[in-house]
């Protein structure tokens, strides 16, 4: 979602555009998107649907998962902090292109798949199973070169995507902010399909 929140910023108080409107936007982003996600957890792996177009809402589930990945975040991202710090020190030695382009975009796969890997930790909570992220991490660790795979290809697409998006900023700013709520809605329902599909081949053995 790189154009989502960055480009979002740049944008001048004369083009409308304030950050207490962005602050507002990813309070409700948050929101929605953890409802949507654990409505959608559960109308895939439970087939719980209650024929509404508006899901029902789930206060505790949605909060409970909202908690759940708060504190996964806060791991992968203090394990991911400490992954760059070693491998800026490591590579400390190599030309600032590498280590201002290369290393970064690394850093962020790892972050992705450290997610990635204890993720069906969260669909567990929307589903009312019990998986710890450690149980979720072993459950995982066959397929970590497949969730490898699957980060990078995920990457490239979001980059791709995110670049055509930000090609409109000079054409038209309106357009530009559709793009963004757009890409930021795509890019949040593939992200909720693909932990859905891990938890069901990882946990229950589905093959979908």
């Amino acid at each position: 979602m790189r154009g989502s929140i960055a480009g979002v910023a740049t944008l001048g108080p004369d083009e409308g555009v304030s950050w207490l409107a962005i602050g507002v936007y990813l309070i409700a982003q948050t929101f929605s998107g953890t409802w949507v996600a654990v409505a959608w957890h559960r109308y895939v792996l439970q087939e719980d649907d209650s024929g509404a177009i508006i899901p029902s809402f789930m206060g505790r589930r949605v909060g409970a998962y909202f908690m759940q990945g708060v504190l996964i975040a806060i791991i992968v991202g203090i394990v991911t902090v400490v992954a760059a710090a070693a491998l800026f020190f490591a590579f400390s030695g190599l030309n600032s292109l590498v280590l201002a382009i290369v290393l970064p975009l690394v850093i962020a796969l790892v972050g992705l798949w450290l997610f990635y890997r204890v993720s069906p930790a969260l669909p567990a909570v929307a589903i009312e199973e019990a998986l710890s992220i450690g149980d979720a991490w072993r459950a995982t660790r066959p397929y970590s070169g497949s969730i490898l795979v699957l980060v990078i290809a995920m990457a490239a697409a979001s980059g791709v995507f995110g670049a055509l998006v930000e090609l409109t900023v000079e054409s038209s700013t309106y357009l530009y902010l559709v793009l963004v709520m757009v890409q930021t809605w795509i890019s949040m329902m593939v992200g909720i399909s693909v932990l859905t599909t891990i938890y069901g081949v990882v946990v229950e053995n589905r093959d979908f």
